[in-house]
């Protein structure tokens, strides 16, 4: 074969591998692989995937390549997808494979079914002449043509076929004289919205009176849309109408129940191709709504996590249900970071609108809009929480999981119209620890979060700095009445059944329990057959606001003291849903056992504004987001000294390297082993993230540190 007809692809293999890999293209896929194409090639022994980085005439590896052995793909990654894996690759220190394997499903085999549309190709003068010449020559295709005149739409072609009772053949003679064309397009499968009998949309409350807006497509912008659920999703719904019809709107949610309710309320209200993707689709589904993104054939995904890097070609918005929401951070996974900083960074690629709607603001969001960065859309935060709701602290030291005002207010909401939400922790068990004295919590001297304590409960953790401390007296007041916090949900369904023996009281888990199980679940509790629902944050449903008698919020002083400095973010985000679910004159508890100041008072008494703004001064005093960046070294080795070893000869590294950063830890591992590998872990805070990355990359690049991470957005 002459040299200069053979083409070279530089590929990232689907492993942690950090170098990229040179093939060569056999003959029948020279033409149809390109850079974005998801291939099979040989590596090592095996078959794996990858995605073609590049092309190119030349080689640049002088040894012996392989080929590649098959293309996947249909068509290939659009290039804003590449761009985007490229900076999480640069900005996390994952390998640009192990990136775009989280881009790629495992399973592509499974391609959405198509149906071939059929629509005139001449002029209308020219098909009339043809009918004219040919009615009695050919009058099987005059008949195929006098129907498509006839029609507004093209036609799809079975039915075409059928209705002017012809075989396929007069249809193939009529394409090979170039008077009609035929398209080739995918079938959506799973568009009927899934309804029961009595759920009506969140939308049909204060129908009259919503706001729509509507955004021009004119490149990269970043909108809030905050306030109550049905202005909130009306504001969705604006931004996807007057987008849609140009592209494809990625909405992400925080949960699966959130998405599908989110796909529904899409379908109802306008009618769209809208589609959900997340994990627990079934394999089939996923790889064929990706393969359906990769033809932009859909108008709206609505998913969590993973959806954000769908390849849809034409992105023209991405919506952001739940800004702040902690499951967004992703912890847990490569690369990590936070999924509303990659959804900015790719609306930016994409020259897309970025909209982050929530109940009220993130921290940084609110940062952002008083510094002109964010424009609010709609926003009735914080003066639309200011309704006819009692809401009060429920104080109890014992050892209940209902306080007695909770217990009063069941009792009271058992007599009302509408159910009683009881929203807490799952598991019941707690990482802080909270002197029953005088209600402070032990926390790191140094970086002001809880500390998290061990399984034995013997010492405590930082886990920024990795600083220890005893677990023998209080280090306020001297008291060495010193417990764990947080009772669980199983605890108080036991107490709500005692309380309420006639009752029919559910427990809804998340774990173990499926979507269909919460449409059942759901359109029980708005029949009124539910008296009282208990669950993790996932009751919050849009479908569930303004229709509770009462609210009442569990172990408060857990989500207050996470070892997070955005532990008051999440204090406040959980409130702010709780009003979104009480109705008019409902009451709203707050369950406690800090019966001083800080936070609670403030949000009691509705002053929102202060409370952003103390959590600002905070935040600024301590150097942590949005005022510094806040990026977490991961070091991974198969010995613990080893690791401690290499995370101090970094640290040591960028004490002396030219910026303003200051370095916390390493931190001591406290879950042993995990995967084969322990860790330990750097802070560093800066004032300008993309300086540090490249000092990193640099580092890591030039010198034997192995296995390192970046979590930029810790």
């Amino acid at each position: 074969m002459n040299s200069s007809s053979v083409k070279y692809a530089r590929v990232a293999i689907f492993r942690p591998i950090r170098s990229t890999f040179e093939y060569s293209l056999p003959a029948h896929l020279k033409e149809k692989v390109t850079s974005g194409s998801v291939c099979r090639l040989p590596f090592r022994g095996e078959d794996v995937r990858g995605v073609v980085l590049e092309i190119r005439e030349e080689p640049q590896y002088e040894g012996e390549r392989k080929e590649i052995k098959e293309l996947i793909s249909r068509k290939p990654l659009p290039g804003a997808i590449i761009e985007l894996a490229r900076w999480l690759s640069y900005s996390t220190l994952t390998p640009i494979g192990q990136v775009l394997n989280r881009f790629v499903p495992g399973d592509l085999s499974v391609r959405p079914r198509t149906r071939e549309i059929v629509e005139l190709k001449t002029s209308f003068q020219s098909v009339s002449s043809f009918i004219e010449r040919n009615e009695k020559k050919c009058p099987k295709q005059v008949e195929l043509l006098e129907f498509l005149l006839s029609q507004e739409e093209p036609v799809e072609k079975n039915e075409l076929l059928r209705k002017a009772n012809s075989s396929r053949s007069p249809l193939a003679a009529l394409r090979e004289k170039d008077m009609v064309e035929m398209t080739s397009l995918p079938e959506m499968g799973g568009q009927e919205a899934e309804t029961f009998e009595g759920l009506s949309s969140p939308l049909d409350i204060g129908r009259e009176s919503r706001e729509m807006p509507k955004l021009e497509p004119d490149g990269f912008a970043q909108y809030a849309v905050n306030g109550r659920g049905g202005k909130r999703l009306a504001a969705y719904l604006g931004v996807i109408q007057s987008l849609a019809e140009n592209g494809t709107v990625l909405v992400l949610a925080p949960n699966v129940i959130r998405a599908e309710e989110i796909k529904n309320i899409v379908r109802e209200e306008l009618s769209l191709i809208a589609l959900s993707y997340h994990s627990d689709l079934t394999d089939g589904e996923i790889s064929s709504r990706w393969n359906l993104a990769l033809e932009g054939e859909v108008d709206v995904f609505v998913g969590v996590l993973s959806a954000v890097y769908l390849p849809v070609p034409r992105l023209r918005a991405i919506i952001v249900e739940g800004d702040g929401e902690r499951n967004y951070d992703l912890t847990e996974q490569d690369p990590k970071g936070n999924l509303i900083e990659t959804a900015r960074k790719r609306a930016e690629l994409e020259t897309a609108s970025l909209i982050l709607g929530g109940r009220g603001p993130s921290v940084e969001s609110y940062y952002r809009i008083t510094a002109g960065e964010l424009e609010t859309i709609i926003g009735d935060f914080p003066e639309g929480f200011k309704r006819p709701v009692d809401l009060a602290l429920e104080w109890d030291s014992g050892d209940r999981a209902l306080g007695p005002g909770l217990r009063r207010a069941l009792k009271w909401s058992y007599g009302e119209e509408g159910p009683a939400l009881i929203v807490g922790s799952k598991r019941g068990t707690s990482s802080a620890a909270i002197c029953d004295e005088c209600g402070e919590v032990v926390r790191c001297p140094d970086c002001e979060v809880p500390l998290t304590f061990t399984g034995s409960g013997n010492y405590g953790i930082c886990p920024y700095c990795g600083s220890k401390a005893n677990l023998l007296v209080c280090e306020n007041c001297g008291s060495d009445e010193l417990n764990f916090i947080g009772s669980g949900l199983e605890k108080a369904e036991s107490e709500v059944r005692s309380l309420l023996p006639e009752a029919d009281v559910r427990l809804f888990d998340s774990q173990e329990e499926t979507w269909d199980d919460f449409l059942k679940l759901a359109g029980e509790v708005l029949r009124g057959k539910v008296d009282v629902l208990l669950g993790t944050s996932i009751v919050e449903s849009l479908y569930f606001q303004d229709r509770n008698s009462l609210i009442g919020l569990l172990d408060l002083d857990l989500v207050n003291n996470r070892p997070s400095y955005r532990s008051t973010e999440f204090l406040l985000q959980r409130v702010l849903a709780a009003l979104d679910l009480v109705k008019d004159g409902g009451k709203v508890l707050l369950g406690t056992q800090e019966d001083r100041g800080g936070p609670f008072d403030l949000i009691k008494s509705g002053n929102w504004r202060e409370l952003y703004e103390r959590e600002l001064k905070s935040r600024r005093r301590m150097g942590y987001p949005p005022l510094r960046s806040l990026i977490k070294v991961e070091v991974e080795r198969g010995e613990k000294k080893e690791a401690r070893d290499v995370a101090l000869k970094l640290k040591k590294e960028l004490t002396s390297a030219e910026g303003n950063y200051k370095l916390l830890g390493p931190t001591s591992n406290t879950f042993e082993k995990r995967k084969g590998q322990y860790r330990s872990d750097l802070i560093v805070k800066a004032e300008e993230a993309g300086k540090l990355f490249d000092l990193i990359n640099s580092l890591v690049s030039e010198k034997e540190y192995g296995e390192v991470r970046l979590n930029p957005f810790a």
